[in-house]
């Protein structure tokens, strides 16, 4: 079986194998997008592209301006910053652009667990939460560097947690329960029909372009 991975935004989805990638515009219209080279492979790292870096300013942040501030005064700052931060995407973006990449975020899990389950033409049967999206990591980590109490060491409390999330198995870890399913309810939606189709044919494309592409090598 190929290995699959996706990302998702508001204007579409993009499925990767190591070797290629394809794209699926599904806003404003659907369109299924040709097969190419890709670079990134399917797993880019995204988390760490994302968590270190905010981490890392999180830090520099705090040492300049609140050194010597308590953390009980400097907690509330960060969050009122987040949620400026918040408000402003989805004033930027639009709701329902918000709303639809939930959508594709839906659709792209949707295809990939299908896939891997051997469940391509039950599609609609599968659900959108997986253990796998990259959200159950980026989400909870972004937050305890926010609101944790140890503010000023914010890699401790985060690598707890990377770390235990990766080396317990994921079929029995509650961290996935308790705080991955309730972050992809947040950030999936089930998607609707035509969208689920164009998923499906694109993924479908990419593994077609995939196998074709190993017998000629």
């Amino acid at each position: 079986m190929i290995e699959i991975g996706g990302a998702s935004h508001a204007q579409g989805i993009i499925f990767r194998t190591n070797d290629r990638e394809i794209e699926v515009k599904t806003f404003p219209i659907i369109e299924i997008g040709n097969v190419k080279l890709s670079n990134k492979g399917k797993k880019d790292n995204r988390e760490i592209k994302i968590i270190i870096p905010f981490m890392a300013g999180v830090f520099v942040f705090d040492e300049i301006f609140f050194g010597n501030t308590p953390w009980y005064i400097f907690r509330p700052i960060v969050i009122a910053f987040l949620v400026i931060m918040i408000i402003s995407t989805l004033y930027y973006f639009g709701i329902k652009s918000f709303s639809h990449m939930r959508m594709n975020h839906g659709a792209e899990h949707k295809a990939i667990m299908a896939y891997r389950n051997g469940k391509i033409d039950e599609l609609g049967n599968v659900s959108r939460f997986t253990k796998w999206c990259g959200g159950n990591i980026v989400a909870p980590v972004l937050i305890m560097i926010s609101l944790g109490d140890w503010i000023r060491y914010p890699f401790t409390l985060s690598l707890a947690y990377y770390l235990s999330y990766f080396y317990i198995q994921p079929e029995r870890n509650i961290l996935y329960k308790f705080i991955g399913k309730p972050i992809q309810f947040l950030l999936t939606k089930e998607p609707d029909p035509e969208i689920l189709e164009a998923a499906k044919v694109g993924l479908l494309k990419l593994i077609y372009e995939e196998k074709k592409g190993k017998m000629l090598i």
